[in-house]
Order: structure tokens, then C-alpha cells, then sequence
């Protein structure tokens, strides 16, 4: 019976082992992705005030930037809340 329960054990040990390196992966996998995505966010923010800047002017094209910022973070606070 002791036999049977350390064999139980270590294969639980092996397969909690086993997760936790996939486990890892992941999040360095997704830790990744998120510093791409917001270096592309960066870009692109700037090639937009750019644009705006020729366009509008250099006062309007930060407020234009801002105001969109502004409401897509007022955007996922209402999607955060709404799931409460």
C-alpha cells in the first residue's frame, strides 16, 4: 500500500512539474506578445499625431490622441465593472 502511494506521489510530482514548466512558457510566451503590442501601440500613437499634427495643428493633434486614450480606457473600465 506504501508502494502504491509513493508511486502516486511521484507521478504527481512529475505531472505538477510538468504543468508548471507550461505554465511558464505561457506567461513568458504572453509577456512577449504584450511588450510587441504595446511597441506597435507606441508606433502607431506616433504616426497618427504626426499625421494629426500636419493636418490640424500642433495644439488639437495631443488633445485629438488624448481624448481617443481617454475614451477607450473609459471603454474597458466599463467592460471591467460590467462583469462584477
Amino acid at each position: 500500500m506504501v508502494a502504491l502511494l509513493e508511486a502516486l506521489t511521484a507521478v504527481g510530482a512529475v505531472a505538477l512539474a510538468g504543468a508548471a514548466r507550461r505554465a511558464t512558457l505561457s506567461l513568458a510566451g504572453l509577456t512577449l506578445c504584450a511588450m510587441l503590442f504595446v511597441v506597435s501601440l507606441a508606433f502607431f500613437t506616433l504616426a497618427g499625431y504626426r499625421a494629426l499634427e500636419q493636418t490640424v495643428g500642433a495644439i488639437h493633434a495631443p488633445l485629438a490622441i488624448g481624448g481617443v486614450y481617454l475614451v477607450l480606457a473609459l471603454v474597458a473600465l466599463l467592460a471591467v465593472q460590467s462583469r462584477r
